[in-house]
């Protein structure tokens, strides 16, 4: 009796927004370890799936692998800051909204999960998930950007040194003290950066223009191919193609020419004898000629 008496003196001497936040807290606890041990149950015998929600998954699905991982762990982290929540003590207004962000949390997480593991599991699913990913998409880009060595080191080499000018403008700034200086060495260094990234678009503007008007049936001079640059080796081999191209139209006129003279002279040849046999033809056929004389034709 003694304890029991204790023990309700305590509970009335305890605050009541704290014991309220103890119940609820103790409520989400045990509902949490509820629903992990169902989620261990019904991966070991399956017994029910989360079903619904068919449309959000085709638009989830349509995202590549890893980026679904990454909204996983995303959502993870949402949950986590959910759970925080409630160590910042109890508000009574704004408990539903506890309630509800938890909840969604807990419902996101869930059905990624499954969604992600039903992939996995599959394995046609998860060969084509893995080629799709952004991993494997930037392995390819990578792998097409330096297959041709110079141009792959040319473009990671202008890229660097464009970001490495652009973090040092303000630590030259700090040193010296001073605009113009960095503004000078940057124009330096940065003006034939920006005079040779644009010859290379003109260079390959030129090219573009020049592949558009032989495929549209135009003849054009060959391109400057000076150097041993990438687009130099570009525009050499388009030289080689082009001039395939006027031979091929030369043979292709000069067959049609041909094709034109036999045409005329099997015409020409053949309208003799078939005239005479007209004109033959035609003799037998004249009333005014006696029997005498269409024996002698």
């Amino acid at each position: 009796m003694t304890n029991l008496t204790f023990v309700w003196n305590a509970f009335r001497s305890y605050p009541f927004g704290l014991l309220i936040q103890l119940v609820v807290n103790s409520l989400v606890l045990s509902g949490i370890a509820m629903l992990l041990g169902a989620l261990f149950f019904n991966r070991k015998y399956q017994i029910s799936r989360i079903n619904g929600f068919s449309h959000v998954r085709l638009l989830y699905n349509q995202f590549p692998i890893d980026v679904r991982f990454g909204l996983l762990g995303l959502s993870a982290i949402y949950f986590l800051i959910c759970s925080e929540v409630y160590r910042q003590g109890f508000d009574f207004p704004y408990i539903f909204l506890k309630y509800i962000f938890t909840a969604s949390a807990v419902l996101i997480v869930l059905l990624q999960g499954q969604w992600l593991t039903d992939d996995l599991n599959d394995q046609k699913k998860r060969h084509k998930n893995w080629q799709g990913s952004l991993i494997v998409k930037m392995g390819h880009t990578l792998h097409d950007a330096f297959s041709q060595l110079p141009a792959g080191w040319q473009v990671f080499g202008i890229t660097a040194l464009i970001f490495f000018l652009g973090m040092s403008a303000p630590v030259l700034t700090l040193v010296f003290n001073n605009l113009l200086v960095p503004l000078f060495i940057l124009s330096v260094i940065g003006l034939p950066i920006l005079f040779w990234i644009f010859k290379q678009a003109a260079a390959f503007n030129r090219m573009y223009l020049d592949v558009a008007a032989t495929a549209a049936g135009s003849d054009q001079s060959d391109l400057p191919a000076r150097g041993n640059g990438i687009l130099n080796q570009l525009a050499a081999n388009l030289n080689t193609l082009k001039r395939g191209v006027k031979a091929s139209r030369r043979e292709q006129a000069k067959s049609e020419r041909l094709k034109t003279e036999l045409i005329t002279n099997v015409s020409h040849d053949l309208r003799t004898p078939l005239t005479s046999i007209i004109t033959y033809s035609d003799l037998l056929k004249n009333p005014d000629i006696k029997e005498d004389e269409k024996k002698i034709i």
